[in-house]
């Protein structure tokens, strides 16, 4: 079975670690199992855009389509909704917390 999200993080180069654990433990406490780089490690725009320098994190978030979708219609299943909330709620949280996650 797939993992229901995978997160690339260019192996910890394009995303500070405690933000990329940050994201994995808020998905996996949402009943989501999470799993790291492989088979997706993180494209063009990961390795491109980011700069930990800069103060610039990416992470690409790799969902596993048959928890939002019908794979062979290509229409919207039930959870859908569940995992636009889902998404939406970590955006505003990681907009509050931030800053104190990547201190650490």
């Amino acid at each position: 079975r797939q993992p229901d999200l995978i997160i690339g993080n260019c192996f910890n180069d394009s995303c500070a670690p405690a933000l990329s654990r940050y994201v994995a433990d808020y998905f996996t406490q949402k009943g989501l199992s999470v799993t790291f780089n492989v088979p997706y490690s993180g494209g063009f725009n990961t390795r491109h855009y980011s700069s930990r320098e800069e103060n610039r994190h990416v992470l690409q978030l790799e969902f596993n389509r048959a928890i939002y979708m019908n794979e062979k219609t290509f229409e919207k299943n039930t959870g859908f909704e569940a995992l636009q909330t889902l998404i939406t709620d970590l955006a505003q949280d990681l907009n509050q917390k931030i800053n104190d996650l990547l201190k650490s």
